[in-house]
Formats: structure tokens, sequence, C-alpha cells
């Protein structure tokens, strides 16, 4: 499991609130993300597929523009 973060200065705490999506390199579903905390888990075991690198783009977005 990996975990990604990002923070954000706004003063009111509703615009203050980050959400975590993935955008890119997420073929055949392999990852997740909890889009509250950015924690990114994997969906199926790798034991039988040898060497394997994945590249993900994770999108982190504040509450309010």
């Amino acid at each position: 499991m990996f975990q990604v973060s990002a923070t954000d200065d706004d003063i009111t705490k509703a615009y203050k609130q980050i959400t975590y999506i993935i955008l890119e390199g997420n073929n055949g579903g392999t990852f997740s993300i909890d889009g509250a905390s950015g924690k990114i888990k994997t969906n199926r075991t790798f034991e039988k597929m040898g060497h394997f690198e994945a590249s993900l783009v994770i999108k982190a977005e504040d509450g309010v523009l």
C-alpha cells in the first residue's frame, strides 16, 4: 500500500478538504485510491507476474476553487 498527500492553506475548514482520484495509469482497475485519505492499494496479487512496474497520475483537489 502507498499513500499520497497534499496540503491546502485555505483558512476555512470546508475549503481545506482534499479529494484524491487516479487520472491515468490504472489500466484494468489494478489500483484503487481512497478519495479522502490518498491511500492507494492494489486490487490483485502480483506473485506470478514477476517484475511489475506502474506509473499513476493522481489528482488532488480541494473543496472549492
